[in-house]
């Protein structure tokens, strides 16, 4: 039986998740006419720069000017800049995803794509956006918004499960343990972020505890 090397894993998972890059690129094209807007006073950039710019944009930018101590960058350069962080960004979470593919069962199914993708969204977007002055906090988004950005990282998800699938050898050993545990972990974090969120976490927690045993006894 074959068996899937690191390297093998996180290659694949960086060609997927260029691949869930572009997919999720294709939704916020299709769905460009109902893309909710910024809530007013949701954010309040810490840089003049960043009312005109993406997130993406943003980082470009800094690292340009900032990191590398070049620039100004100008209009062109930092869409082109960021663009190349959306890639970038997309990839590694490709890379993370291969390499829990590899290490523990049902991320190559339906379900297992979607959690990836909501993990993706609740660590970076309540989470990493957040801490670098990217975005607001995710209490200060409505519904509409949270709902729109979940159903973009869904489709990232699915499609680095998809492309992954089909760059995986045939016959490759499966990985024994559940990845249950490690989205349990993800969900937590995201139910301690809303109102009440210690009793969300704990009862999120006995929940995936019931579904482990479930799923232990199934297979």
């Amino acid at each position: 039986m074959l068996h899937v090397t690191p390297l093998g894993a996180a290659l694949r998972g960086l060609v997927s998740g260029l691949a869930g890059s572009a997919a999720q690129d294709a939704f916020f094209a299709l769905t460009r006419p109902i893309t909710p807007g910024q809530p007013e006073g949701a954010f309040e950039p810490p840089e003049a720069q960043q009312t005109e710019e993406q997130a993406t944009e943003t980082v470009a930018r800094r690292v340009v000017e900032g990191l590398a101590a070049r620039g100004p960058l100008p209009p062109d350069a930092k869409r082109v800049g960021g663009r190349i962080v959306h890639y970038a960004f997309g990839g590694g979470w490709g890379v993370v995803y291969g390499l829990t593919r590899e290490s523990a069962r049902g991320l190559d199914r339906p379900t297992g794509a979607a959690a990836f993708g909501a993990g993706v969204w609740a660590v970076s977007d309540n989470g990493l956006l957040p801490l670098f002055n990217l975005a607001g906090g995710p209490r200060r988004y409505p519904l509409r918004n949270h709902a729109y950005a979940v159903a973009a990282h869904l489709v990232y998800g699915l499609a680095v499960c998809g492309v992954y699938g089909a760059l995986r050898p045939v016959g490759a050993r499966e990985p024994r343990r559940s990845a249950l545990g490690g989205v349990g972990v993800g969900l937590m974090g995201l139910a301690a972020l809303l109102p009440g969120g210690v009793g969300k976490a704990a009862r999120v927690a006995r929940g995936v505890d019931a579904a482990r045993r479930a799923f232990a006894s199934a297979v």
